[in-house]
């Protein structure tokens, strides 16, 4: 691939004292078969950094395809959306890729296929799937493999846009594998600073509605580290919890009356949930809104059943195969 051909892609690794498989995530980029990179770690002002580690790391398993390389370190801890805004700011890569230590590409040849997407549709931004892992076992496929057809039959963009805001398939709209182009991030003003750590979320929102995306549920590219984060099971941090309430509260609101009943009634659901008082309240809630209560609790059963398809996709990649691919 020509430098000149193929657009500059930023691969930017946001850090804040987790640095659990730092060397992997950035020897996935590194080896990638893509000719113009750029690996930019921001750090978010961590107790300790390791320099020197990232800097061997990066030393020995460069090549000629990474053209840039900076290292960030926040004087003060900003919060993910700001420390994401400010490496945006500073990267010079026409699409970035977002990752976090642990995070890997499943292949070398990932940055490839995705920058091949959004040459030939011309897009601001490319959904993927991810392969999650903690513990050093592979659990699952996000979005699950069941739900690919489902998502490939979607024929409007406001039947993606509700299936989004009534939380359908979230995992395929957030996280590590959503990928853009930097000019649409810039045209929205880049991610929401009402926010300090959910910078997805609302970002997807605006994407869906105004920008041209391209949905590629069937393309896995990042091994994704589901244990640590802000937004690990069962260890979900209060200030994105806070956000969260937030964004339930106010940001599915842009567009509330282009939407149809059904998406209605999950927001109304939804500003109920965030404003949430007591136990007492909260009752009420469900028992107004009781069918999207039934709803909800189909989803999450049906979130169980449907794992059970991704065993095929699952055997095709372990823990132990990424040193096949980073070595």
């Amino acid at each position: 691939m020509s430098k000149n051909i193929y657009p500059l892609v930023s691969v930017i690794v946001l850090t804040y004292n987790n640095f659990k498989r730092i060397s992997e995530t950035i020897i996935s980029v590194l080896r990638q078969d893509y000719s113009n990179i750029e690996l930019i770690i921001a750090d978010d002002c961590s107790n300790t950094f390791p320099t020197e580690l990232v800097n061997k790391i990066v030393n020995e398993n460069k090549k000629n395809n990474l053209v840039n390389f900076h290292i960030n370190r926040n004087e003060n801890n900003t919060g993910t959306v700001k420390n994401l805004n400010n490496s945006i700011k500073m990267s010079q890569g026409d699409i970035f890729f977002c990752f976090g230590p642990g995070d890997m590409f499943i292949d070398r040849n990932t940055i490839s296929s995705v920058v091949d997407i959004f040459i030939q549709n011309n897009c601001d931004a490319v959904y993927t799937s991810r392969i999650l892992y903690s513990d050093n076992k592979i659990r699952t496929v996000l979005p699950h493999v069941a739900d690919w057809g489902k998502i490939k039959r979607f024929n409007s963009k406001l039947s993606v846009y509700s299936s989004f805001i009534t939380t359908q398939h979230y995992s395929f709209f957030i996280g590590v594998t959503s990928v853009y182009k930097k000019t649409a991030i810039v045209n929205h003003n880049y991610f929401d600073e009402h926010y300090k750590l959910l910078e997805d979320l609302p970002m997807t929102e605006k994407m869906l509605w105004n920008n041209k995306v391209i949905l590629c549920p069937e393309l896995t590219t990042i091994l994704y580290d589901g244990k640590y984060g802000v937004s690990a099971r069962g260890n979900v941090n209060p200030i994105l919890k806070a956000d969260l309430n937030y964004y339930n509260s106010h940001g599915k609101l842009a567009h509330y009356d282009a939407l149809d009943k059904k998406t209605k009634r999950h927001i109304d659901f939804g500003i109920k949930r965030a404003n949430n008082k007591n136990l007492l309240y909260l009752a009420a809630t469900f028992f107004m809104y009781f069918p999207q209560l039934i709803r909800w609790i189909w989803y999450c059963f049906s979130r169980g059943l449907a794992g059970y398809k991704d065993s095929e996709v699952i055997r095709n990649v372990t823990l132990d195969d990424y040193k096949s691919f980073l070595s």
